[in-house]
C-alpha cells in the first residue's frame, strides 16, 4: 500500500510541476510521459490494468479506445485542464487497482482547479 501512495504523491508532483517532468508541456507530452509511467508501474506490479473505457465513462467522457483528448478539446477545456484530467484519470485507475479499496487515495481535484 506504501508504494501506491507514493505512485499518488508523484502524480501530484507531475500536476504541479509539469515541466520537471516533461517537455514541451503539451497533451501529447503528457500522454507520453503517463503512458510510459503507467506501463512501468504494470510491469513492476504496483498496480493492476485499469478497465479505460469504463474510467474514462465514470468521469463524463464517451467510451473511446483513442482516449478522451478529442472530447475534451471539443468540450473547450485548455490544455492545462487537458493535463490536469488526464494526470487525475490516472490517479483514479491507481484507485481502482487497489485491491482494498485504500483510502489512501484521493482525488487530486478537478481539471478546472
Amino acid at each position: 500500500m506504501q508504494s501506491l501512495a507514493k505512485l499518488v504523491e508523484t502524480l501530484k508532483s507531475v500536476r504541479e510541476r509539469k515541466e520537471m517532468y516533461f517537455q514541451p508541456v503539451t497533451v501529447e507530452a503528457a500522454e507520453s510521459f503517463l503512458g510510459g509511467f503507467r506501463v512501468a508501474c504494470l510491469v513492476s506490479g504496483a498496480i493492476e490494468d485499469a478497465d479505460w473505457l469504463d474510467l474514462q465513462e465514470s468521469r463524463g467522457w464517451k467510451s473511446n479506445a483513442m482516449g478522451p483528448v478529442g472530447e475534451m478539446r471539443e468540450r473547450g477545456l485548455t490544455e492545462e485542464q487537458i493535463i490536469d484530467e488526464l494526470i487525475e484519470l490516472e490517479n483514479i485507475a491507481f484507485q481502482r487497482s487497489s485491491a482494498a479499496g485504500s483510502s489512501t487515495f484521493r482525488s487530486l481535484g478537478s481539471p478546472q482547479d
